[in-house]
């Protein structure tokens, strides 16, 4: 769940910017979570990537918070 003043719509349109692509949760998550997958192989190096977009899109990582 994204931390409490930010939704999952800004999470995952902050990461879109930063060229992250991540999905919203479906059915009843909808709004609610973000989802984090990938498409063959995946480096250690680009899911820290993904982490650190991630920290930086919500409050406390950012320093809003």
């Amino acid at each position: 769940m994204p931390p409490e003043g930010t939704t999952a719509a800004e999470v995952i349109a902050s990461l879109k910017r930063e060229g992250i692509v991540i999905a919203g949760g479906q059915g009843t998550l909808e709004g609610k979570i973000v989802r984090v997958g990938h498409m063959g192989f995946a480096r250690e190096a680009d899911m820290a990537q993904v982490l650190a977009g991630l920290a930086a899109a919500t409050p406390v990582g950012s320093g809003r918070g």
